[in-house]
């Protein structure tokens, strides 16, 4: 499976305003408000949480450890800001990572 960068950068070129990572299933995009399944094999408790781990700070994974939620922002050089929420559940941790236009639509 691909580095998380790797999804956001397939996600911009998708046009999709959302990707969506959740422990025992595959990605998923949100692309005009629809939930597109990635043709990917499901992703474990631990990738998930190796993929989302990627874009946090020690202090924020000790946050997230501790409160079980965080939303946080994170920038990937060349490609665009991202607000990002991450949650632990029954089957793990997954989150949700909105796309942040660098130029605001009317």
């Amino acid at each position: 499976m691909a580095k998380l960068d790797d999804l956001l950068r397939i996600m911009i070129d998708q046009k999709a305003s959302d990707l969506h990572l959740s422990s025992g299933s595959a990605p998923f995009f949100r692309i005009h408000g629809h939930m597109v399944k990635l043709d990917m094999t499901e992703t474990s408790k631990e990738r998930c949480e190796k993929l989302i781990f990627e874009t946090l700070s020690e202090k924020q994974i000790a946050i997230l450890k501790e409160k079980l939620t965080l939303d946080w922002s994170y920038h990937l050089d060349g490609v665009g800001r991202f607000r990002a929420n991450a949650f632990f559940q029954l089957r793990g941790i997954s989150a949700a990572y909105r796309l942040i236009p660098e130029k605001i639509q009317t």
